[in-house]
């Protein structure tokens, strides 16, 4: 009974040490963008985005662009501020 009892827990240790190992980092990750489209409080219909190029050898990141854009979002001026022109940002390095 012990012996069954201490392989199911060293194989119950082992799975979850795999899962982790496999899944962890992929759960704790940010997404990684190509692009993004920031449109602020809400984009103009039909409207061709803006490209803006950013140059990570700048130190310039999609990621920080995503964060200002769902910041405005959130904003409560959003219902008086209509749409935006799209902008598109995107690495040009």
């Amino acid at each position: 009974m012990k012996r069954r009892l201490a392989a199911f827990l060293a194989f119950v240790i082992i799975a979850l040490s795999l899962f982790v190992l496999f899944f962890g980092a992929a759960l704790k990750a940010e997404p990684r963008y190509d692009y993004y489209i920031a449109c602020g409080c809400g984009c103009c219909g039909a409207s061709e985005p803006v490209i803006q190029c950013l140059y990570g050898s700048n130190g310039d990141s999609i990621e920080s662009v995503v964060a200002k854009d769902k910041a405005i979002a959130k904003s409560p001026e959003c219902p008086k501020a209509g749409c935006s022109m799209p902008i598109k940002y995107e690495y040009c390095d």
